[in-house]
């Protein structure tokens, strides 16, 4: 059997419950950024990594029906239909044995814009070098040729990455001192 993520607002989860060790992963997943975490009891975090396939098999067969606070997940895709996008799943190691919510960041793989759903990720900050995009690409192939879009494109992406460090970039990256003493 297979759980299902929930995505919040905001932040990533995946609540597990015991005996289930497979969970899909949202349909817009395009790869972990950083690491999958759960909070135990008086605020400690635990890290569960990341292992390739063989591993978690290797341990499955040495371990067989063990159970316990997870402690190694594998990635892996799921089985296409041909109608829907790539989706992904997690595997983990040993069963968990209780109920526990995972946090997580991920790449997010956006929809297909459609009259239902008529805006792209990225936000009005970033509307302009989105549409400048497009009209490049349109200009490229009715040309065939780069033309004045692809230029002011580039001029927009640059300031939207310059736009995406300014606001996301961390104020504090933790201690860098001499503990020698």
């Amino acid at each position: 059997t297979r759980g299902q993520a929930l995505v919040m607002a905001g932040a990533a989860t995946l609540a597990i419950v015991a005996n289930i060790s497979t969970y899909d992963l949202p349909d817009d997943f395009g790869g972990f950024e950083g690491e999958m975490t759960y909070e135990a009891a008086d605020n400690v975090w635990f890290t569960i990594f990341r292992v390739g396939k063989g591993a978690i098999r290797a341990l499955q067969q040495t371990s067989s029906g063990r159970t316990g606070n997870p402690e190694k997940f594998e990635l892996f895709p799921k089985k296409m239909d041909g109608v829907h996008g790539q989706r992904f799943a997690v595997s983990f190691w040993p069963t968990p044995d209780a109920a526990y919510t995972l946090t997580y960041s991920f790449q997010v793989l956006g929809s297909a814009l459609t009259v239902m759903n008529p805006y792209p990720y990225g936000g009005a900050q970033h509307g302009e070098a989105i549409l400048e995009s497009c009209l490049a690409v349109a200009e490229s192939r009715i040309n065939d040729d780069t033309g004045n879009h692809q230029e002011k494109f580039l001029e927009l992406l640059a300031a939207s990455v310059s736009t995406d460090i300014r606001d996301f970039k961390p104020e504090h990256l933790g201690y860098n001192g001499d503990r020698s003493d």
